[in-house]
């Protein structure tokens, strides 16, 4: 591509990242991604928040990527912010909502519900999530509930929002997202219009976000979303949308699953989102004519590799040079924080003890598959001849003029239909073995044995390990292994710029909920965080990947939502202290007095030395200086 050379300006303030501890943009220009993790990371995440509102750097954060759990408390303050409304209002509506809901209940109430709280028809726990976060929350909390609402004219600092999903069709995100450039709500694949995007329930983009695997059916896009019109019939804007689809892949709907399956910390959509701003700034300087492709992941291996190097060559300082293969023109990010809240474990799955030599199975489990087999057999007989006396005795009854009564319902007509619905399923059951055979014997090399031949002198007991042992491994590499490595490439992608102090990594500040309780990241230039405070991110850190809070943490009398808000408040707290220490040499003493630098160190260490004297006390101050303290709400 012929090269274009322009004498460029950014509306952000030039300058490298924060190389001059006066400059007036530091820090100015904030992209946040939070990662999922259930309400373990909705209060880690709200945590996060306030520690950079408590910082002065909340304002600065334009671009905002969640995933998940994460999504909730994304969700929450981009609403807030949409309605000029400020942090404390995002921290009261998720306090007054979570602490005291039973998720679980009321998911369960609403599927035995009517059907007019399913779209669709299809009532299943995904649709249910989603209008109880409708009812008890988004139409409770906020003015406007649809997602149009980012289209309106407000005084924002969010320039960019992504709450990201995953879809089934190509197994790629799904973006539900509004930029200042040109993107698409979706992807490459799959995606839909403005208007339609505007018509979508907040609810329903949650629920996509927050659809976790195997505790949650797909949410099937557009039919399981509630749309303007369906109370009419045919669901006319739904059939648009679902038109639209088809157009593009040939089939009505897309099913809908968690963000975290395909990028759990949702740093894909930041580094999507940086590319817009950089195509648009070639558009700007007629670098190029066409923006195809300037928001979507690449489609192959060669084209992921291309991808990264731009980044590899991406420079935090201004250039005359304005070619769109020299690299993305980064001098407007200033910190790049990735908020993750990983489970952690001493091992992905433990060994299982051998049985002791002294220790004896008990008779069933001792007993072969083969013996069960045969006692099936008989039962089955004894079942079906069961029946047909029973049969007998009401025909014999029937000839004499008297049955009929209740007496003989019990005695005769429910024993033998029980007794022919047993029989029934274990003739099933066997005729279904008998088609896996002969599917085996089609696949596989003939047996000289049929396979059952060595099976049945298997015993139960070896039977139910061997089962265990490949129900609980395969649990393990899917929700522990698989979605480590997912997060090991998303970190991968962010980190793929090494080549000098001006790329990417030297903006991004990891924010992982462990991080004061790994010795190795601390920093000997901080105060230590104290014993209390590393227990609080412990218990914060090993809470369960839930859609509840757990009524039996107290600590101090605090809740759970109070300790995962503080363990986020701390270790922003932190990471904040050693990224700007880094920044300016190991030495803090590196960053002049009086700079701007200096001002915003003081202000974090400030805020850390009252966290290492009570890391409740910032918790407790927000929810004094809300509506919590203001109406005497019960603590979380």
């Amino acid at each position: 591509m012929t090269a274009h050379t322009h004498q460029h300006t950014h509306s952000d303030s030039g300058g490298a990242c924060c190389e001059d501890p006066n400059d007036e943009s530091l820090l100015s220009h904030i992209a946040l991604s939070l990662s999922g993790g259930g309400l373990r990371a909705t209060g880690f995440h709200l945590g996060v928040l306030d520690m950079l509102d408590r910082a002065g750097l909340l304002q600065n954060v334009h671009i905002l990527s969640s995933v998940s759990g994460g999504s909730l408390t994304g969700t929450s303050y981009a609403l807030c912010q949409q309605e000029g409304k400020g942090f404390q209002d995002c921290f009261d509506n998720l306090y007054e909502f979570l602490p005291g809901l039973n998720t679980m209940e009321e998911i369960l109430s609403r599927v035995n519900a009517g059907a007019a709280l399913f779209p669709s028809g299809r009532r299943d726990l995904i649709t249910a999530m989603a209008n109880v976060l409708h009812e008890a929350y988004f139409s409770r909390f906020y003015s406007s509930h649809s997602f149009g609402q980012f289209w309106d004219q407000v005084d924002s600092h969010l320039s960019e929002i992504m709450f990201n999903a995953t879809e089934f069709k190509t197994g790629t995100a799904f973006r539900f997202q509004k930029s200042q450039f040109r993107c698409l709500i979706g992807n490459g694949h799959v995606h839909v219009t403005e208007e339609h995007a505007r018509a979508m329930r907040m609810a329903d983009v949650m629920a996509a976000s927050a659809c976790i695997p195997a505790g949650m059916e797909p949410l099937f896009f557009p039919e399981d979303f509630h749309w303007p019109d369906d109370d009419k019939p045919g669901r006319p804007f739904c059939t648009q949308v679902a038109d639209y689809i088809e157009q593009q892949t040939g089939e009505r709907s897309v099913a809908l699953m968690d963000g975290g399956v395909y990028d759990n910390q949702g740093v894909t959509s930041i580094l999507l989102a940086m590319l817009r701003r950089d195509r648009a700034r070639h558009r700007a300087q007629a670098c190029v004519e066409r923006d195809e492709g300037a928001d979507l992941e690449p489609a192959t291996v060669e084209e992921w590799q291309g991808w990264l190097r731009r980044f590899a060559r991406a420079s935090s300082s201004q250039s005359t040079e304005v070619d769109e293969d020299n690299g993305v023109d980064l001098s407007h990010l200033r910190l790049f924080v990735i908020s993750d809240t990983p489970v952690r474990s001493d091992t992905f799955y433990p060994s299982k003890p051998l049985p002791s030599p002294d220790s004896k199975p008990g008779f069933f489990a001792n007993r072969t598959l083969g013996w069960y087999d045969a006692f099936a057999w008989v039962l089955t007989i004894l079942m079906v001849l069961s029946a047909g006396d029973n049969l007998v005795e009401l025909w014999q009854n029937w000839e004499r003029g008297g049955w009929g009564t209740i007496h003989d319902a019990l005695s005769f007509a429910v024993p033998a239909f029980v007794c022919l619905s047993l029989a029934s399923l274990m003739i099933w059951v066997r005729l279904q073995i008998v088609r896996l055979n002969r599917e085996m014997a089609s696949v596989m090399p003939a047996f000289k044995r049929r396979p059952w031949h060595y099976l049945k002198k298997v015993r139960l007991g070896e039977a139910a390990r061997m089962v265990n042992l490949r129900v609980g491994s395969t649990m393990a590499l899917t929700a522990k292994i698989f979605m480590n490595r997912i997060r090991q490439l998303g970190y991968s992608t962010v980190y793929s710029s090494t080549l000098d102090e001006h790329s990417l990594p030297s903006r991004i500040m990891t924010n992982e909920i462990f991080t004061l309780l790994d010795t190795h990241k601390l920093d000997p230039g901080i105060p230590a965080p104290t014993d209390e405070m590393r227990q609080i991110v412990d218990l914060a850190g090993n809470t369960r990947t839930a859609l509840w809070l757990n009524p039996s943490v107290n600590y101090r009398g605090h809740g759970e939502m109070d300790v995962l808000v503080s363990a986020g408040q701390m270790t922003t707290c932190y990471n904040l202290l050693r990224h700007l220490r880094r920044r300016y040499g190991d030495d803090a003493g590196n960053i002049p007095a009086g700079s701007r630098a200096d001002q915003l160190y003081r202000t974090i260490l400030a805020l850390w030395d009252r966290l290492r004297e009570d890391p409740m006390c910032l918790v407790e101050a927000r929810k004094a200086s809300g509506r919590l303290g203001a109406d005497g709400a019960a603590a979380a």
